[in-house]
């Protein structure tokens, strides 16, 4: 998980949720991908310290990645610089979504979706019980749990229903959340 010759603290601390790990990155590390191989698994990541890339490291790693953020700018955005990244969005149909993931697994490239959290059934629909070999980065938390509150309820309850059916899921944000939140 650690690249090797970077120098971060790791404590186990014991909270009434579990065992946690913390990993304190100090503040030359800009860039996610200068610390990390990978993202963690099954995690929650506040990213306050090194709070740029970690979207860039699900994207670009060779691991089957699902990227659930609150925004199609940002699908945009990433899909302009990444041409190998597939968006789903809006009225994207599931037929066109598998379409696209079963070429991406055809030319032995691993999958990379960029999915809103309003879409993510699409996706899991699109890969049916292959949903199993990717992993989940949901994006931007804080956005996700404010929309829980009061915008969008439904939406939020779906996403945190289906977290369980992928591989793993690294749960993101570079805003500083109470664990009771989560």
């Amino acid at each position: 998980l650690i690249k090797e010759g970077v120098s971060v603290d790791i404590t186990e601390v014991i909270t009434k949720e579990g065992k946690e790990t913390h990993i304190s990155i100090p503040p030359e590390y800009k860039y996610m991908d200068t610390v990390f191989n990978r993202l963690p698994k099954n995690s929650f990541l506040c990213k306050s310290v090194a709070g740029v890339g970690g979207t860039t490291l699900a994207i670009d790693n060779s691991e089957n990645y699902i990227i659930a953020v609150g925004s199609v700018e940002l699908i945009i955005n990433k899909c302009d610089q990444k041409d190998h990244l597939i968006p789903v969005y809006g009225l994207h149909k599931v037929e066109d979504i598998a379409n696209a993931i079963n070429k991406t697994v055809f030319s032995g490239k691993p999958i990379k979706v960029m999915v809103t959290y309003d879409s993510l059934y699409k996706v899991v629909e699109a890969l049916g019980s292959n949903v199993s070999d990717c992993n989940l980065l949901v994006d931007e938390l804080q956005v996700l749990l404010k929309a829980s509150d009061d915008f969008k309820p439904a939406v939020v309850a779906k996403v945190f229903q289906q977290v369980v059916l992928f591989k793993s899921v690294c749960f993101m944000t570079a805003t500083p959340t109470p664990r009771k939140y989560f």
